[in-house]
């Protein structure tokens, strides 16, 4: 084996370098690792942020829609009641025709037009 103490002395030296070595590169493959680690992190987050912020943009365009088909409603039912109240009052207007004279004649669309 080996003749000296010296000898064995220098080997185990060289081994415990070695095995430092050895350390070193796991420490570094670990922080490696470690570093990998969060940049995966990181982007998860971003994906997940992104996809957040995207589904709150189409929430938000959908409660557009919504809201302006609702504007759209309410705007026709007005024109309809303005309609309705333009016809109801030019009946009311309406002077009486020969058909109407022969009977049924109901007094207030006289009285209108006798005022």
């Amino acid at each position: 084996m080996c003749n000296s103490l010296k000898q064995r002395s220098l080997m185990e030296e060289e081994g415990q370098l070695k095995e430092r070595r050895r350390g070193k590169a796991r420490m570094r493959k670990k922080k490696k690792k470690k570093k990998k680690k969060k940049k995966k992190k990181k982007k998860k987050k971003k994906k997940k942020k992104k996809k957040k912020e995207e589904e709150e943009e189409e929430e938000e365009e959908e409660e557009d829609e919504e809201d302006m088909e609702k504007e759209k409603k309410k705007k026709m039912k007005r024109r309809r009641r303005k309609c309705m109240r333009r016809r109801r009052r030019r009946k009311e207007r309406k002077l009486p025709t020969q058909d109407d004279m022969s009977g049924d004649i109901s007094i207030l669309p006289l009285t209108f037009y006798c005022l």
